[in-house]
C-alpha cells in the first residue's frame, strides 16, 4: 500500500477498514430516517392531494330511483298523481325501470311526460292493470342530466280499494354519461299509500260528514280515546286525518 511521510509520520491514501466501518454504522441510521421521512413525505402529499382533489370512481357515482310523494293517504275511488323521479350526482343520458304495483288496491289510469328530464323513449312508458306493472326506457342527449328531483313521468292513480298499498322498483338501470355508459344506480325508494273509504270520515255514523265530526276529531287530536278518529289508521290522530275529513266534508 503506497505511503507518504507527512511530519515524520506515515500516512495511507486509503481509509483504513476499522474506519470505514464506523462510518458506515454512521451512515446506515441516516440513510434508514432518510427513507421514512421520504416516505412520510410521500403520504402526506397523497392524502393532500386526495383531500383537496377527490379521485372520481364508479363506486363514489350514485343515482337513485324514487316515488314523490313516498307516503300519502287518498280517498277510495278518487285519483292521484305520483312522479317517478332521479338524483345524481354524476352526468346521466338514460334511465330503465320497471315499477310493480298491486292490482287489487290500485289502476293506473295514465301516464304523463309533461316536464321529463327525457326527450327520447326506447320504451315508450306502458303499464299494465292485469300485471300490476309499469315500464319505461327513456334517453337524453347531451350534455344528459346531473342534479338532483329530476323528473322522468307522472302516473296517475285510482284508488281501487281500502288497503295500504305498496309500489316498489322491480329492476332498473341509471347509465352515467362517457362512451362506458356504466349503470350508476344503486339505491331506488318506493312508495307505501293508506287507501281509506270516503265514509271512514263519518265519525259519529249519521250518515254525514260534518261539524260534527271535526268536532270528534279535535276532541281526540293526539293519541285517541275514539278509535274511529284515527282515520288512517296510524296510530294517532293529527293533520293527516284532518285532511281526509275535510276532504270528505
Amino acid at each position: 500500500m503506497p505511503e507518504q511521510d507527512v511530519g515524520g509520520q506515515k500516512s495511507n491514501h486509503f481509509l483504513h477498514p476499522v474506519g470505514a466501518l464506523k462510518m458506515l454504522k454512521i451512515k446506515q441510521p441516516l440513510a434508514a430516517a432518510s427513507l421514512i421521512f421520504f416516505a412520510c413525505a410521500a403520504l402526506l402529499l397523497f392524502f393532500v392531494f386526495n383531500w383537496k382533489n377527490p379521485a372520481s370512481s364508479v363506486e363514489e357515482w350514485r343515482a337513485e330511483l324514487f316515488l314523490a310523494p313516498e307516503k300519502g293517504t287518498f280517498i277510495v275511488s278518487r285519483t292521484f298523481q305520483v312522479a317517478v323521479s332521479i338524483n345524481t350526482n354524476k352526468i346521466i343520458n338514460a334511465a330503465s325501470a320497471e315499477i310493480a304495483f298491486p292490482v287489487d288496491e290500485l289502476e293506473v289510469v295514465e301516464f304523463s311526460k309533461a316536464g321529463s328530464i327525457f326527450e327520447l323513449w326506447s320504451v315508450e312508458p306502458v303499464y299494465s292493470n292485469i300485471d300490476g306493472t309499469i315500464q319505461f326506457s327513456g334517453r337524453l342527449p347531451a350534455p344528459g342530466f346531473k342534479g338532483s328531483r329530476g323528473k322522468i313521468l307522472t302516473i296517475t292513480f285510482k284508488a281501487e280499494q281500502e288497503a295500504q298499498a305498496e309500489i316498489e322498483f322491480e329492476k332498473g338501470s341509471v347509465l352515467a354519461d362517457g362512451g362506458q355508459e356504466t349503470n350508476i344506480l344503486k339505491p331506488t325508494r318506493g312508495a307505501s299509500y293508506q287507501l281509506t273509504g270516503p265514509l271512514s270520515s263519518d265519525l259519529d255514523s249519521d250518515g254525514y260528514v260534518n261539524s260534527d265530526d271535526l268536532a270528534i276529531l279535535f276532541s281526540n287530536w293526539g293519541a285517541p280515546e275514539e278509535p274511529k278518529a284515527d282515520i288512517n289508521k296510524d296510530g294517532k290522530v293529527d293533520i293527516a286525518d284532518l285532511s281526509i275529513l275535510f276532504a270528505n266534508f
